[in-house]
């Protein structure tokens, strides 16, 4: 780096090659990663990945309302909070997606404000008529932060449990055990999929 900071060449030409060298060093997705292994350019739009991502920690942050939203309330309303997919969305499913994963949910529905006019679209109407549940025909690409679960067990296995135990409350995922560890042992046997799917994020 500094042998090109202090070259005679033109500065055009060691700009250029400090910008080769921070690229060429810098840390990349795993998105970026396949995509460069795989010669995918990585510009431009591909219209079938979209991303969505989970905030699987066991404390999350909400998003609060902007000032203009809070002075549209009740004076007595405690709804200070954006909706998300996971205190909001999910848990109020309708009752046909009563067996579906917080992982499929997210990853096949969308939430829209106009009822799909085309009757190829699958949907349900949601908050009293007021939202669509709408089913894409392209899954989003699931995203979110992984835990190591030897380092940090009880966050792996809450992580687990909220993406693919189907659940109303988030106070069901520890089914009345003292850790998300030993409730994920408990019910391994109908999270088959959680345990692929914690196997494949290890070991790419």
């Amino acid at each position: 780096m500094f042998q090109d900071i202090n070259s005679t060449k033109p500065l055009r030409s060691r700009l250029f090659n400090i910008g080769l060298r921070v690229l060429s060093n810098r840390e990349c997705g795993s998105l970026e990663a396949s995509d460069t292994l795989l010669g995918i350019p990585l510009y431009g739009t591909d219209p079938t990945t979209t991303i969505r991502w989970l905030d699987v920690n066991i404390f999350r942050n909400r998003r609060v309302k902007s000032k203009s939203d809070m002075m549209m309330l009740e004076p007595e309303s405690t709804d200070i909070y954006y909706e998300s997919w996971i205190d909001d969305h999910y848990p109020k499913r309708p009752k046909e997606l009563e067996n579906t994963h917080l992982y499929s949910f997210a990853q096949n529905y969308d939430i829209v404000k106009t009822r799909p006019v085309s009757s190829k679209v699958k949907y349900y109407e949601i908050n009293d008529g007021k939202k669509f549940l709408k089913r894409r025909a392209n899954p989003y690409l699931i995203n979110h932060y992984f835990y190591d679960g030897e380092q940090v067990p009880e966050k792996y296995f809450f992580s687990l449990l909220l993406l693919f135990k189907p659940w109303r409350s988030l106070d069901e995922l520890k089914m009345g055990c003292d850790t998300y560890t030993e409730a994920f042992n408990f019910a391994k046997e109908d999270l088959k999929e959680g345990i692929d799917y914690g196997n494949s994020m290890i070991e790419s």
